[in-house]
């Protein structure tokens, strides 16, 4: 039996690998399906691989005890770098559906998708009606997407890298995507690049993918309608209860300037009114070019705390948490430290709320 396909360190410290790296092998806090292992899975529950923690989450806080979803991602992995491994697509064919968060967050999971041959049912979060939507900042990630484009064309034998629309829908015959501006000239809210794809950071649409998990899960596995009914109705009181907590925990440091290395923070700080933040990163985990490297570094005095999640931490970051006399402080948007099940995105939203407040309330 292959060794289970999870992170060795995901029970350690965010804040310890930031200084020290990867730690070696230790065990999480809650029992996790891992791709690679033997699990009981109920009779009649489907088999379900969520692409990253928080899908995992919610998809586990409504399938309750009619059976646990399966991680397709390691822990430990970035989703905008990751690359497929060669049993991928085999995992994502054996399940019965697959819930995303979108193939703008993880580039990976486009051609993967597209090489679906059987009756895999997809759910992709980021193309739900509803949602609250930020646009992505302009930065240096425009070059990157124009490679992605390329890549992803050539891969489908479109014609033109421009019609491909990574944010949109992922189907599994392929189709050609809308076009990247709509009819009137102005730019498609779900074209390629303009929307921030960390969209599982506002509740609110956490409460959306709730509902459209149920309902997904209901159509495939109908004798479990009433069960994740009744389990997304929980779901969303626990969502809407984590909400809350981050909103008072928030509420006195709103306003308060700080630097992230990564713009993946923009819903939270949209929802709660924290800011203003300027990011060395943008949304898309690109480093910055020569003119964004100094406009952050121009923007960042006054901030007093820099806000860490990637490994390695962006040079500039350090840079300039030393200049402006900042504290460094990791955070954990992808909640690989919230121990695994129903539980994983209220402890997420919360734990992540309670780190900003206490960095920036010690600005005062």
């Amino acid at each position: 039996m292959p060794l289970p396909r999870l992170c060795p360190g995901w029970s350690l410290s965010i804040t310890q690998r930031v200084v020290a790296g990867f730690c070696a092998a230790s065990a999480v806090a809650a029992p996790l399906s891992v791709l690679g292992t033997d699990t009981a899975w109920a009779s009649e529950a489907p088999r379900v691989v969520a692409d990253l923690p928080p899908v995992h989450g919610l998809v586990a806080a409504v399938m309750g005890e009619r059976g646990a979803p399966e991680l397709l991602l390691p822990i430990e992995a970035d989703p905008q770098r990751y690359v497929s491994r060669p049993d991928d697509v085999a995992v994502l064919e054996s399940a019965a559906v697959v819930v995303t968060l979108g193939d703008a967050l993880t580039p990976a999971m486009a051609p993967m998708l597209v090489a679906l041959t059987g009756e895999t049912e997809v759910l992709d979060l980021s193309a739900l009606d509803g949602l609250v939507q930020r646009r992505a900042e302009p930065d240096a990630d425009g070059a990157r997407e124009i490679a992605l484009q390329d890549e992803a064309a050539a891969f489908n034998g479109w014609d033109k890298a421009g019609d491909v629309d990574a944010v949109g829908p992922l189907r599994r015959d392929a189709p050609k995507p809308r076009e990247r501006d709509g009819p009137d000239g102005a730019p498609d809210g779900h074209a390629l690049g303009t929307v921030d794809p960390h969209l599982w950071l506002d509740p609110e649409n956490a409460v959306l993918f709730v509902e459209a998990i149920a309902a997904s899960l209901s159509t495939i596995d109908p004798d479990g309608a009433a069960d994740y009914a009744r389990n997304a109705e929980a779901a969303t009181a626990r969502i809407r209860g984590a909400m809350s907590l981050a909103a008072l925990r928030l509420e006195p440091v709103a306003g308060k300037p700080f630097v992230t290395d990564h713009a993946s923070t923009g819903y939270l700080s949209e929802r709660f009114g924290l800011g203003p933040s300027v990011a060395v990163r943008g949304v898309f985990g690109d480093d910055p070019d020569t003119a964004r490297a100094a406009a952050v570094s121009a923007s960042s005095y006054g901030a007093r705390c820099v806000f860490v999640e990637q490994d390695p931490v962006s040079p500039l970051a350090l840079t300039i948490a030393e200049e402006v006399g900042a504290e460094v402080v990791a955070i954990d948007p992808l909640g690989r430290e919230a121990p695994p099940g129903p539980e994983h995105y209220p402890t997420l939203l919360t734990t992540l709320a309670e780190t900003i407040a206490a960095c920036l309330s010690r600005a005062d």
